[in-house]
């Protein structure tokens, strides 16, 4: 975990956005006195970590439309290893702290694509973060060598008025389309609608995951963990998916609705999957 003294120190990237003065008595800090309401930076890097698990249908989408709605960058900088993912958290208001639903542990408030240089001081850990993409890439280029990997990129958490961050990677997948790095506004509209709703889920606690019903289907599976046995235990059910995207449908409708296509989310998710 990475501790916000250093951060103001250097001005790291984005410090002023979402982390509080060090002097204010209501801050939290992240200098030991305060982990989100966690006990610790590991019980919270560990959260952090099965949260991502968790959602992780939810963030392939997020990482790979960011990638798409980037005008900078083009497939040939994958290998450049230049560029990382940054998120900004902070705790879900439902979480209940750390004995509550994991899937509801956390509030995504940011995503964008940063190069190595905006990094500040967590650039001096680059070259392990990267080589950790590397082994991650070489496994699974190695278990589907025909897969549409192009690389993974690494991933940095920060938490909102703390400071603390924690690590992860994720893979960028290749585009079946040869001009998706050059997409007309329709699509790019398809592509912001696509990463809003995954957004959204995770914050809701509502997990998608990849489509096993049949290959015709394009939405993904939809449900969340609830607790089941003595022994209390988070395991997945699935939910309405009817219920929920035809409430979504209405919604996407509202004269002040933040989706921008214009289409059904069944009608997003076939554009999108066609990618």
């Amino acid at each position: 975990m990475y501790c916000s003294k250093e951060c103001q120190k250097n001005g790291w990237l984005g410090h002023r956005d979402f982390c509080r003065r060090s002097d204010d008595p209501n801050s939290p800090r992240a200098d030991g006195h305060s982990f989100s309401g966690y006990p610790s930076a590991i019980t919270l890097g560990n959260a952090i970590k099965l949260w991502v698990e968790i959602h992780n249908y939810g963030f392939t989408v997020v990482t790979n439309t960011v990638i798409l709605l980037n005008n900078d960058i083009q497939p040939s900088d994958f290998s450049r290893e230049i560029w990382a993912y940054l998120f900004v958290l902070d705790v879900g208001a439902n979480s209940q702290g750390p004995d509550g639903n994991p899937a509801k542990a956390f509030q995504l408030l940011q995503t964008s694509l940063v190069r190595k240089e905006e990094l500040g001081p967590l650039s001096d850990e680059w070259d392990e973060m990267v080589n950790h993409c590397r082994l991650a890439a070489a496994a699974r280029r190695e278990e589907d060598p025909v897969h549409l990997l192009a690389a993974y990129l690494p991933a940095i958490f920060v938490m909102a008025n703390t400071g603390l961050t924690t690590r992860h990677h994720f893979p960028v997948y290749l585009p079946r389309r040869e001009d998706a790095f050059s997409l007309d506004g329709t699509y790019r509209s398809i592509i912001a609608d696509a990463h809003r709703m995954c957004s959204e889920a995770m914050n809701a606690g509502d997990i998608f995951r990849v489509p096993l019903s049949g290959i015709y289907k394009h939405t993904p599976d939809l449900g969340t963990v609830v607790k089941h046995g003595k022994k209390n235990k988070w395991r997945w059910e699935s939910r309405d998916e009817n219920a929920y995207w035809d409430a979504l449908s209405r919604r996407m409708t509202h004269k002040d609705s933040p989706y921008q296509s214009g289409l059904t989310p069944r009608e997003i998710w076939a554009r999108f999957q066609g990618l």
